[in-house]
């Protein structure tokens, strides 16, 4: 219950004294109000910048591995459809590249023996289809079995090992021969 001494608004609460004698409660409120508006538009701006950012960094990094993980498997195809300029048959080799994508490429990293994660991260590319590229976006570098690095590096991949199965598939061409009929 306030009493005469008090003053009618709380601003010694807030380190004003006297400032009720000067500043009425809705004069004051009004100001407060308009400062804490102006800062909280400002925050609010910055929280949709970030928040956008994210999103579209976000977007580009799931775009670049979908784009890598693709050239990636139709890099690892080609590879081994260039064994066909020196062998009768490749199917089998290519059931067996299909069977290893397919059914290694569903799973974390983390499940396999670490004697084979370099296996299948660098001889065998399958971790820079999913894994890798799964990692960076959802923030968990640190508990990979690369450098963090690599992983956010693992969209790039995709097109040095297309480039490199395309260039073993032009000098393989050297080796065509033709039915000659």
């Amino acid at each position: 219950m306030p009493t005469s001494d008090t003053p009618a608004a709380p601003w010694h609460v807030i380190g004003l004294p006297g400032a009720a004698s000067f500043c009425s409660l809705p004069a004051a409120a009004v100001i407060v109000g308009m400062v804490s508006f102006r800062t909280t538009e400002v925050t609010g701006i910055f929280m949709i910048y970030e928040h956008t950012a994210r999103f579209f960094a976000g977007a580009l990094v799931l775009l670049l591995a979908v784009v890598g993980g693709a050239l990636v498997e139709g890099g690892c195809q080609l590879a081994v459809a260039t064994f066909s300029f020196r062998m009768l048959s490749t199917g089998a080799l290519r059931m067996f590249l299909d069977d290893i994508m397919n059914g290694f490429g569903t799973y974390p990293m983390k499940i396999f023996p670490s004697a084979t994660r370099p296996a299948l991260t660098f001889v065998l590319p399958l971790a820079f289809v999913a894994y890798l590229p799964t990692g960076v976006l959802i923030g968990h570098t640190g508990g990979l079995h690369v450098t963090p690095w690599l992983a956010y590096g693992a969209p790039l991949a995709g097109p040095l090992i297309a480039a490199a199965a395309h260039r073993l598939w032009r000098t393989q061409l050297r080796h065509y021969q033709g039915t000659g009929t």
